[in-house]
């Protein structure tokens, strides 16, 4: 799973949060998504410039010193998988968009 960044305003708090998010550990990495999807209105409710603040103390999450290699092969595999909306989950190459969607875990199993 990777986060992918949209340059929309209702997004740059969640474009923000991608930064922290450490793919090196892929089990921590998830449950961090978990942790910050359960408080996105929240996360979305705040100014952009506290969004990192937010994050270390409610989170305990660090900038990912990898995050802007991990954004470029991000949007490699967007342009290589046509993607064109968030959220699109991709698992074992079928992707799932809008009324496809279903919890993580659940997708996850597909996999």
């Amino acid at each position: 799973m990777k986060l992918w960044n949209k340059d929309k305003e209702p997004l740059q708090n969640g474009n923000i949060a991608n930064k922290f998010i450490d793919y090196s550990q892929p089990d921590y990495a998830l449950q961090s998504i978990k942790s910050i999807f359960e408080t996105q209105d929240e996360l979305n409710n705040l100014d952009n410039a506290d969004v990192a603040t937010y994050l270390q103390e409610n989170h305990n999450l660090t900038l990912n010193p990898n995050a802007e290699k991990v954004d470029k092969q991000t949007l490699k595999e967007v342009e290589i998988n046509g993607l064109t909306s968030v959220p699109t989950v991709i698992v074992n190459g079928t992707q799932y968009i809008d009324d496809q969607l279903a919890p993580i875990d659940e997708l996850l199993k597909k996999g």
